[in-house]
């Protein structure tokens, strides 16, 4: 079964939410995560039509692919925005985002995602010398036509991924592991600890039991409240046959919404 950078990504955030996608994916409920990455995607196509203006116009031009792709025996899939040829049996690896600075928290962490690329390229075959992201420079003022060298700038950050190799290559294995399961626990996701913002998009179909609207809408809730409202949640939940059903929780929902 392919994995890929962004399939990776959604393991990151929640694995059930990935199982899900691949192994039923008539019942997956394409959602927020899904539009925030064909987001990305766009925004980072944009970008890399000024990379690709820049490098072609360099001396070592020739040096430099685009939408190189990198596949393993186990179904790693990566296709790398650019890469150098270096002549001495190694390559580098660009990333090319839409952002302004390297990205290393919240939602999308750009050192994640070089590492998963850097991985791959290597497992399939390929030296990895250094990596790095491209990103806009936001000091950067237009005046006339867009000038490339001014836009960009290339941040090496191969010492960055350096140091989430390791951690990044077990989350791999065990995405890997997790996606040869025919079947998996469905009665709830990791999500649950987690604020709204960053519940999966399929938070209801495996916490079907929380109420709508829940203390999951208030704001700047504390991850300590989220923990009391779960675990009163789950105490008054019985099953009827084989489906969950929430029994009211009375006094105790009230003391976390």
């Amino acid at each position: 079964m392919q994995i890929s950078k962004t399939d990776f990504i959604q393991y990151l955030g929640c694995p059930k939410s990935l199982w899900l996608l691949k192994h039923k994916p008539d019942q997956y409920p394409h959602g927020e995560f899904s539009d925030y990455m064909k987001k990305l995607t766009a925004e980072g196509y944009e970008v890399e039509a000024y990379v690709r203006q820049l490098l072609k116009s360099q001396a070592d031009a020739g040096t430099y692919s685009f939408q190189s792709i990198f596949q393993t025996d186990r179904g790693l899939y990566a296709k790398a925005d650019v890469t150098r040829d270096n002549g001495d049996g190694t390559i580098n690896l660009y990333e090319v985002k839409s952002s302004t600075s390297v990205k290393s928290d919240g939602k999308h962490d750009q050192i994640k995602d070089a590492a998963f690329q850097k991985i791959v390229a290597e497992e399939a075959g390929w030296k990895v010398a250094r990596v790095f992201i491209v990103h806009l420079n936001k000091e950067y003022v237009r005046k006339g036509d867009i000038d490339p060298k001014a836009l960009l700038v290339f941040a090496e950050v191969t010492s960055e991924v350096a140091e989430v190799e390791a951690e990044t290559q077990v989350e791999i294995d065990n995405a890997v592991t997790l996606l040869s399961q025919q079947g998996i626990d469905e009665s709830s996701c990791s999500c649950l600890s987690l604020t709204k913002t960053n519940h999966c998009d399929s938070f209801r179909y495996f916490n079907p039991v929380i109420p709508s609207p829940s203390i999951y809408s208030l704001p700047r809730i504390s991850k300590a409240k989220i923990a009391g409202f779960v675990r009163s949640v789950f105490a008054a939940t019985r099953f009827v046959g084989d489906e969950p059903t929430l029994m009211p929780l009375g006094q105790a929902e009230g003391d976390y919404v």
